[in-house]
């Protein structure tokens, strides 16, 4: 679930970035390149557990389900920050 959530967003981000209408101060580029980086750790994080536990990393448990959801929003969370973070920062020193 973690792995969709994160294609999923990294997908939308690209489309958007794409755009001709998209305003470059807002370093959509960076995004998507936090959320395609983000969708390559869980990526690894899936073959690791397939190769060294001999497992099917994606489980149907609604247990799993909700945990692996929760993860995958909380790193789209932390991408986003660290993302508006970058941008803010930028247009402070490009201001002055």
């Amino acid at each position: 679930m973690t792995l969709l959530i994160v294609l999923i967003a990294s997908v939308i981000c690209t489309v958007a970035w794409r755009r001709k209408s998209s305003r470059p101060e807002m370093k959509t580029g960076l995004l998507c390149l936090i959320y395609w980086l983000a969708f390559v750790v869980c990526s690894g994080e899936a073959v690791f557990k397939a190769i060294k536990y001999k497992e099917i990393p994606f489980s149907l448990s609604v247990g799993a389900l909700i945990h692996d959801g929760y993860t995958g929003i909380g790193i789209l969370a932390v991408g986003l920050i660290l993302w508006l973070a970058i941008v803010i920062l930028i247009n402070k020193i490009k201001n002055k």
